[in-house]
């Protein structure tokens, strides 16, 4: 019985059972986070394959760049024109991040937390901020989130000349 588990564990994880190298060049069968081989719902995790949910996974290097106008409504981004102040929020304009003033491009080093589920949904929306009420940019979104979206490590979209690019890494 016990081998049958050892088996089963050794499919799940999508490493070699073969004694050979394993898709992360491990001779132990074991994955490597750089090259996720793993399967399924999970993710390379120090070397092994484990669950990808439920998790905290952490958002670091998020780079954004709008374009000159509001994607959202074509109109400027502020008063007079000019550059937005860009911060990340969630969906109700909470914010996540700093500011980043007069700006049509920004980065937020993060960490930005996630606690994510099998499902669930991971969003992340870029905001300018004003005087009276801050404007929404535009949000990246993976609904659901997936377990081979986590394998690759970073969290992107790109939309009416609007892009986010990030790195994601579980906890």
């Amino acid at each position: 019985m016990r081998d049958a588990l050892l088996v089963l564990a050794a499919l799940g994880c999508g490493c070699a059972t073969n004694g050979g190298a394993g898709p992360g060049g491990d001779d132990d069968g074991g994955c490597s986070e750089l090259a996720d081989a793993c399967g399924g719902e999970t993710i390379c995790i120090a070397g092994q394959c484990e669950a990808a949910f439920p998790r905290v996974y952490s958002i670091t290097n998020v780079n954004v760049t709008v374009p000159t106008k509001n994607p959202n409504n074509g109109q400027d981004w502020d008063v007079g024109g000019g550059a937005p102040d860009l911060y990340l929020g969630d969906h109700t304009g909470a914010k996540l991040s700093n500011v980043v003033e007069d700006s049509f491009s920004a980065s937020f080093a993060g960490p930005l937390d996630f606690s994510l589920i099998a499902g669930g949904t991971l969003e992340l929306d870029v905001w300018d901020e004003d005087l009276t009420s801050n404007d929404p940019g535009f949000g990246c979104i993976a609904n659901p989130i997936t377990a081979a979206q986590l394998r690759a490590r970073s969290f992107s979209c790109t939309t009416s000349g609007a892009s986010l690019t990030s790195t994601i890494n579980p906890k």
